[in-house]
């Protein structure tokens, strides 16, 4: 299968391309369906082998799906790692001051992450069952606006103390974003569960592999002098980024 359509106008656009085995089911307009593949930008071409499509297959085309879809989701990323900026750090006076012991630091980034992931996999899981419903305009300027307020985290302690369920609150929005790319796609009662899951573990391990490559580094950085400017700097360009985004977004 070929699809060229929009992809060269629009080069983040995606298709979905969707399987039925039975005209019967189909005629009855039944949901009973399996995503089979994924066409986009410089990927116009699908090769289709029915005998192919197994549940193992979907497993690993949502799996890579959610693998590319955080790998590209810049304001993700840019919470994630304004979450983890300070972590390395020990607030006093209201000011990031000393350098947190390794073990302090480990544990503070696996309690955010963990409670990050919490929040997104919920509300993720809630909204593409179906249970909840939110617009999406407003999901995605408050996923700008906690990119916003995590930056200025960084810079000046807010929620040192509490930094673990800001993330989980944080992440209940984030999910809400997440599943409006899964929105997208048709399954079945049994598939989508399938792919729910796929999706998500894609998720997960892409901000493992990024966590566990970018927080040694701050922790070493955190031990020079010039750290302070390195954290003020990345903060201060996320914010940026983030008004521009909200301003974007609300128009």
């Amino acid at each position: 299968m070929h699809y060229n359509a929009i992809l060269h106008r629009v080069v983040t656009h995606k298709i979905y391309v969707s399987y039925r085995n039975d005209m019967h089911e189909v005629l009855k307009a039944s949901q009973d369906i399996a995503t089979i593949g994924l066409i986009r930008y410089q990927r116009e071409t699908l090769f289709i082998e029915p005998e192919k499509i197994t549940a193992w297959s979907q497993f690993k085309l949502m799996f890579v799906n959610g693998m590319s879809h955080i790998a590209a989701g810049i304001d993700h990323l840019l919470f994630l790692l304004c979450l983890i900026l300070p972590a390395p750090l020990v607030s006093a006076n209201k000011r990031w001051q000393s350098v947190a012991p390794v073990r302090q630091c480990v544990m503070s980034v696996a309690k955010i992450v963990t409670f990050f992931t919490l929040g997104h996999s919920l509300t993720l899981a809630l909204t593409t069952l179906g249970y909840i419903s939110f617009p999406a305009k407003p999901i995605e300027i408050l996923v700008a606006a906690s990119i916003l307020v995590s930056a200025l985290n960084a810079i000046r302690p807010i929620f040192s103390q509490s930094a673990m369920w800001i993330a989980f609150i944080f992440g209940l929005i984030h999910g809400q974003a997440f599943a409006i790319e899964m929105s997208h796609m048709g399954f079945d009662s049994q598939a989508i569960i399938v792919a729910l899951v796929a999706f998500n573990l894609g998720i997960e391990t892409v901000q493992l592999l990024i966590v566990i490559c970018v927080v040694p580094v701050l922790a070493m950085l955190a031990r020079t002098y010039f750290y302070n400017a390195i954290r003020i700097t990345l903060s201060v360009l996320a914010m940026a980024a983030a008004s521009y985004w909200i301003i974007e977004r609300s128009v």
